[in-house]
Parts: C-alpha cells; structure tokens; sequence
C-alpha cells in the first residue's frame, strides 16, 4: 500500500496531499550520498590523526632506529676525526723530537657533516652515496698514514741502538697521570708570587720514590744543597741531549758513571726550595731547554698523553 504524506495549509486550514517527484527523490539521495562521503573523510581524517596503521607505527620505529644510527654514527665520526688530528700532532712532535726535522706533509681530508635531510628514508641512496665516499676518504687517509709510518720506521732504523740516547720516557718509578704538575713554561713560582720561567715539568711523588735514567748516558754531575733546586742529578746522553733531576732526597750514582736507559739513579724528595716532594725533571738539547712531555711518548698511550698535556699546561703554579 503506497504511503501518502500530507502538509496543512494554514491559510485554507486543510490537509494537503504532497505529490513528491522523481527530481525529488534525485535531490534526496544525492544529498544523503554526499553527506555520508563527508562523514567518511572526517572519520578518516580523525583516525588518522588519532590512531596509526601498523604499517605507519613500523615505520615511525624504523625512522627512529635510523636516526639514532646515524647520530651515533655523526658522534664516532667525529672522535674519530679528533682522534686521528690528535695522532697527526703527537706524532709529528714525535718526529721533530726524534729526527729534529719537519716530518712529511700528510694529506688533509675535510670531512662534511651528515645532514639532517638525509636521515629521510627518501633519500637513502644519498646517504648510501656518501657513507661510500667516506670511507673511500678514510681509506685513503689510512693509506697515506701508512706510507707515513714506514717512512718514520725507516728513519728509526737509521738511528740503530742511538734511540737508547733519546729520553723518552717518564723518569719516576709508578708513574699514573695525575702525578702531572706543572709544565715547561711561565708559571708562577709559589715563594716569589710571581710569573718565571719554568724550565721543565713537575712531576708529584712521594719520599722514596725512585727515579730513572730517562736514557742511556754518563753522569756528568752531581750537586747538594740546601737551596734553590737542591739535589741534583745531571746526565749527559752524549748525543746534545741532558737531563736534569732536581730536588732529590739522595743521589744513588756518582759523577762519570755509565747508565742506562730505566736504571734507578736516585730517590724523590723535597731538598731546596721546594713545596712539597717532587721531582723537577728537566730536558735539554744542544744547551736549550726544551718541552719534556714530548719526550714521553715510549711510554704513554695518546690518551695519557692527551692527558698529561692538557693537565700540565693547565697547573699556572709550580712546585719550585
């Protein structure tokens, strides 16, 4: 049975049947389709803000994960890069020490940062791309290394039993890093209260600790008092080199005797004028003193070496 619908009119006060056309149910449907297209695209738009595919949570996790490699990666790249500078100084001091001329030029390589648009999964041949030209850089900076370390052991070679001469290594028994005073330079003396020169490096030990021969040589003097660098012990290396070994508690070799390198030549203390047990050692060659931290590198690692450095330079005040 066909449904009939009814409107009154108000001004005939009648019922009135309404005739409803096909433009009718047209307009109808077409509204209704419309608006469940809309209430379609905003459900869409608010689950997408709100909630995440599987697939989109998977890859949120993998953007992540890439971006903390190549953080972690940016971050070893550059110690690495101040690793590989801190070498390069090191041992070309090293070779000026040892050879007393400027050693070969090495090959600087200018190393570009990652950038943060390459962490876009979209451009992952960039990063691949450059990831590849890096290590072809570093391997040619290795290579370069490479020549340059045989280089400086066929000098070495040259030099024969002559490197025992060379004082290279830190002369108190035991010694640790933080037994670093201060360094070779101007410092300020602790009973003048004032800025000299200090011609070597303090390095803090207890009474009794021994000390070494810093190289193989002849006593060439042996001095006590009770002022200035009290006990001293001087070695002649024979080959423009000396060292000097001040504020001694006593002197276990006599003037003219032949020692080598390591040897126990006397004992730590506090004679002179002196603020606490020390010993002040210092290096000189051809009659001018020079820096003893750079004599040091037979026995320190890079990064005690580093250590030493940064710690010495940075006492403004010595112990003598």
């Amino acid at each position: 049975m066909k449904r009939r619908i009814f409107s009154y009119d108000e001004v005939n006060k009648v019922f009135v049947e309404i005739h409803r056309g096909i433009k009718w149910w047209v307009k109808t449907v077409l509204i209704g389709f419309l608006c469940s297209i809309a209430l379609a695209v905003l459900y869409y738009m608010v689950y997408s803000k709100v909630y995440n595919t599987r697939e989109e949570i998977a890859l949120e996790a993998d953007n992540a994960r890439v971006e903390q490699e190549i953080a972690s990666l940016e971050k070893r790249l550059g110690m690495l890069d101040s690793t590989l500078s801190w070498l390069q100084y090191r041992d070309r001091n090293i070779y000026r020490t040892i050879f007393h001329a400027e050693p070969p030029a090495m090959v600087s390589i200018e190393r570009e940062l990652f950038e943060q648009s390459d962490i876009d999964t979209g451009k992952i041949d960039r990063l691949i791309e450059r990831s590849t030209f890096w290590v072809k850089q570093l391997e040619t900076r290795a290579s370069m290394i490479d020549i340059y370390i045989k280089s400086v052991e066929s000098e070495f070679d040259q030099l024969g039993s002559d490197v025992l001469y060379i004082p290279s290594i830190v002369p108190v028994e035991g010694f640790s890093v933080n037994q670093v005073g201060a360094s070779f330079g101007s410092k300020v003396n602790p009973f003048l209260q004032k800025i000299v020169n200090h011609n070597g490096i303090d390095l803090l030990s207890s009474s009794g600790t021994k000390v070494l021969a810093a190289a193989t040589g002849v006593v060439e003097s042996v001095a006590t008092s009770t002022k200035g660098d009290g006990n001293v012990l001087a070695i002649n290396h024979l080959n423009g080199y000396k060292t000097r070994y001040c504020h001694l508690e006593k002197v276990l070799v006599h003037r003219g005797q032949r020692v080598q390198k390591g040897d126990v030549v006397a004992i730590v203390g506090n004679s002179g004028v002196s603020l606490v047990p020390h010993l002040h050692y210092e290096v000189m060659y051809c009659n001018k003193y020079v820096d003893p931290i750079n004599y040091f590198f037979a026995q320190l690692t890079p990064r005690n070496f580093r250590q030493v450095m940064s710690i010495s330079y940075n006492a403004g005040q010595s112990l003598d």
